[in-house]
């Protein structure tokens, strides 16, 4: 049997370093060369977007022929080509509703949310925030022209994603994916989505001189700055958190409070770091910076007052459960998948409304209240963590016996 394992969400776009349906794409095959290892397994890269190296060279050690595609037509002659009998994907792109697929080839699709339909709801409120000349106003009007046509296409390419080929298994990193795929896409044919939580992420060690040259380097104590990340994806809604830290930042009453307070945004861009600047009056207390290496974030993690993860669309949302491996408290959006993920152990607010923001920034230092939610954070993170080890397993067992039926 042949198994073809696509691998172009493991790299880098634009200015996205690695999503984390990306680090689950990596951390789910590595796991699968080792236990689906009496199988040919091939591997699929995207031409257009940077090498992921570390993946490049596992495959090259592990004797694994790489394919690369440049256009959806060149993947499926690669997969026709070749006779494959599998397709591996781990992030089911909706552009992958053009693959030209054989009927009998089996599929493993993971869907992690419906980020291009959902995004509809929301986008247009991209301009209001961003528009800085007519040019971007009138892209505006033209989505707003757009978008009943943009909608009708989504839903239609979404639906297609659950029927590939007459034999595909389809999966999800949440109940509430499911839930939103069922309201979406339902009425057109049954959708079976078995739900599995992603694995966890493998760790990362640092030294305690590491620790403490990254936070002399910028200038940082622990507990001193609150934290920002994937700041260039309009999605995660950073620049409204950042808008309600400014103003707590310019009212008098809170100077005690937040004066010897930082903010460290990630994963900015030029353009948007321009942006933001320009908007805030506080700007001495925020620092832009890009994405920066896995280990470092880890640091960051560790040693933030609170990470805030005000993400307006989530098919699961590992950022919030990193913080609390480390015990930090995290102030998150009340919508989507992160409820659910996060139950009693972080604080919450509504991602629309700065006020609710601020509010919830300001109750992180309610030290009595702090305390009962570290609490709570053990017991989630304990019960998190031992799900998904549970359903890594459970999501293998289903694989192999997909592949033998």
């Amino acid at each position: 049997m042949k198994i073809l394992f696509d691998l172009s969400a493991t790299q880098s776009r634009k200015s996205i370093v690695i999503s984390g349906g990306g680090e689950y794409a990596s951390i789910l095959f590595q796991a699968f060369i080792e236990r689906v290892n009496n199988y040919q397994i091939e591997v699929i890269f995207n031409n257009l977007n940077s090498e992921n190296h570390f993946l490049k060279k596992l495959c090259e050690k592990r004797k694994i022929k790489i394919h690369h595609f440049n256009n959806l037509d060149d993947y499926s002659n690669i997969i026709n080509d070749n006779c494959f009998d599998v397709l591996v994907l781990p992030v089911c792109y909706s552009k992958y509703s053009k693959l030209r697929l054989n009927e009998d080839i089996k599929v493993i699709s993971v869907t992690h949310d419906l980020s291009h339909f959902a995004t509809l709801k929301f986008i247009s409120q991209k301009w209001r925030f961003f528009y800085t000349n007519p040019f971007d106003y009138l892209r505006k009007i033209r989505f707003e022209i757009r978008k009943k046509r943009l909608e009708k296409k989504y839903k239609n390419e979404n639906i297609r994603l659950f029927s590939l080929t007459k034999r595909q298994l389809m999966i999800t990193s949440s109940y509430y994916s499911k839930a939103a795929m069922d309201f979406y896409l339902n009425g057109k044919r049954e959708i079976k989505i078995n739900v599995f939580y992603p694995p966890q992420k493998n760790g990362l060690k640092f030294s305690n001189l590491k620790e403490q040259e990254l936070l002399k380097r910028l200038n940082i104590k622990k507990n001193s700055y609150f934290l920002l990340v994937s700041s260039d994806r309009w999605p995660k809604n950073n620049f409204r958190a950042i808008k309600a830290l400014d103003l707590l930042f310019q009212k008098e009453y809170y100077h005690g409070m937040l004066s010897d307070m930082k903010v460290i945004v990630l994963g900015t861009n030029t353009k948007i770091k321009t942006y933001m600047e320009n908007k805030i009056k506080s700007k001495k207390q925020f620092m832009f910076l890009e994405y920066i290496p896995a280990v470092e974030l880890e640091i960051l993690y560790k040693n933030a007052h609170l990470f805030l993860y005000p993400s307006l669309l989530e098919g699961f949302g590992y950022p919030p459960i990193e913080a609390m491996k480390y015990n930090t408290m995290s102030s998150c959006s009340a919508l989507t998948s992160i409820p659910e993920v996060c139950g009693d152990a972080v604080l919450y607010f509504n991602p629309y409304d700065i006020d609710s923001i601020s509010i919830s920034i300001l109750e992180s230092f309610n030290k009595p209240h702090m305390e009962q939610l570290k609490r709570n954070m053990v017991n989630r993170y304990k019960f998190i963590t031992e799900k998904q080890e549970d359903d890594f397993e459970e999501l293998f067992k289903l694989i192999f016996e997909f592949l033998n039926n």
